[in-house]
């Protein structure tokens, strides 16, 4: 029987690297984690039994999370990292580093006993494999995955969470990236503690230049994505502002995401001008209206230039007014990837049409600079996708639109987008009880020849421009009144 050994190398890593490929659980700071909630987390006494002793309640609760939990890509991934690690101490030194690179401890922790079992088990042992972790900042029985531990707090657990946080955050030294997710439910544990540890580790890892990723994600947003009240704890304020003022910890910023109920206008003027190297940018809902909409008379002057920045998403901010969404567009010269969703609000002054000239004027914006790679619109009226219709892209996707919106918006003006090549929308309308979330619904008013006669003008507005037209996109949330939407 021939030996591991004679398997090349680059063979072998390309083989771990392949089984590696779907382990993005949670999804990844600065690309889709400010919308998709995790999963349960793993836990290594889950699936390697034997290896460590535990009572009856115990194995109970670990029967329960296994019962939980589906043979995802991500599961599947881990366990064959896990088998091969078994092999022999080659493969063993090979699929370690993979297996712990990125590492979920939120949501299904519900005791510090638990923690500190991750802690010593997984944390203590393999610090210097792990550079991408996500934690709860809350204490763990805070959480609101499960309405069961939906109650009040002492401030003692709160602050024995924020000590062992802190604790494992100062373990883990080579860490690049750190999602932190919070409760936000009530806010008499909101406004217990200001996290001093889990402040002190992360300044650390950011003055170190080290960590470089920042997310920051109310469990009730990611829960329940509708209008509500969502009071930030002043922990998580506290620790923004301590980064916004450190100068050294703010350039080593690359990565932002703040998922949250609201932003003072003190962290809000901070953000636009603290943060040199920011490069990819994600604000979802915590641009209110109090803020002012993003290009008034008094906010487009706090925007300070940042030639680094390539990706801007903002989702359900009420101040991204869609006629001003260009002009940060054009401030942000390196800008490659816009997504913008769900933005604006009830009262925004409507802007029904683009000046006559407004695609030969030199000044315009598809004239002043290179196109971007990528626009993402979803959630938005045939009056804003018409006026954000001035910037160039290479690749339109547009997800959840009103019926007939784009349709129209492009009818009437068939430059829109400018520079366009490929236009992505969701399926139309096949298989709609399989995967609602893949697919916008027609109306249901709407007739078989109506359809036909959409699609081939559709067709037709594509085929003069030359664009191709793809149905493969798929929306990131699912709105309560797409069931009467179409494209």
């Amino acid at each position: 029987m021939a030996s591991v050994h004679d398997v090349p190398v680059e063979i072998l890593l390309e083989i771990i690297d392949l089984a590696t490929t779907p382990i993005t659980d949670p999804p990844c700071v600065g690309a889709q984690a400010a919308w998709t909630r995790p999963r349960l987390p793993h836990l290594p006494w889950d699936t390697e039994s034997g290896t460590f002793e535990s009572n009856e309640q115990e194995q109970k609760e670990r029967v329960s999370r296994k019962r939980m939990r589906t043979h995802t890509e991500v599961e599947l991934a881990r366990e064959t990292l896990k088998k091969l690690r078994l092999v022999n101490r080659y493969y063993n030194r090979l699929c370690t580093p993979k297996l712990f690179k990125d590492y979920n401890m939120i949501t299904a922790i519900t005791t510090i006993k638990e923690l500190h079992r991750i802690s010593s088990v997984v944390v203590i042992p393999y610090w210097q494999h792990i550079h991408v972790l996500s934690i709860d900042i809350n204490a763990p029985n805070a959480h609101i995955s499960d309405p069961k531990y939906r109650h009040e707090l002492p401030i003692q657990a709160v602050e024995a969470q924020d000590r062992n946080m802190g604790g494992i955050l100062d373990v883990c030294k080579n860490l690049t990236s750190l999602a932190m997710y919070y409760s936000d439910i009530d806010p008499r544990v909101n406004n217990m503690t200001h996290i001093p540890c889990i402040r002190a580790a992360v300044l650390s890892l950011l003055e170190n230049h080290r960590l470089c990723k920042l997310g920051f994600y109310s469990t009730s947003i990611l829960d329940y994505p509708f209008d509500g009240v969502y009071e930030v704890p002043v922990g998580v304020f506290t620790l923004l502002r301590s980064i916004l003022d450190s100068p050294r910890a703010a350039s080593a910023v690359q990565v932002l995401d703040l998922a949250m109920g609201s932003l003072s206008e003190e962290i809000y003027d901070k953000l636009r001008t603290k943060l040199p190297n920011l490069r990819t940018l994600t604000i979802r809902r915590a641009l209110r209206r109090g803020l002012g909409r993003v290009w008034d008379a008094g906010n487009c002057i706090k925007w300070a230039p940042n030639a680094n920045l390539t990706r801007l998403q903002l989702m359900t901010c009420q101040a991204a007014y869609a006629v001003h969404v260009p002009f940060l567009v054009r401030h942000f010269v390196g800008l490659r990837h816009l997504f913008i969703s769900t933005c604006g609000e009830s009262s925004d002054p409507i802007v029904l049409n683009l000046p006559s000239d407004w695609r030969t004027d030199p000044d315009q914006l598809c004239n002043v600079r290179e196109p971007l790679d990528t626009l993402w619109l979803e959630h938005m009226e045939m009056w804003e996708i018409t006026m954000l219709g001035v910037i160039p892209t290479r690749e339109l996707v547009v997800t959840t639109v009103k019926k007939n919106h784009l349709w129209e918006a492009l009818r009437a003006e068939d430059e829109l987008f400018p520079h366009l090549k490929t236009l992505r929308l969701a399926p139309y309308p096949a298989d709609a009880d399989k995967d609602p979330a893949r697919f916008v619904l027609p109306c249901q008013n709407e007739t078989e020849d109506q359809k036909k006669w959409k699609e081939k003008t559709l067709g037709a507005i594509c085929d003069k421009r030359k664009i191709e037209l793809r149905r493969d996109a798929r929306a990131t949330w699912r709105c309560p009144c797409c069931d009467i939407r179409g494209f």
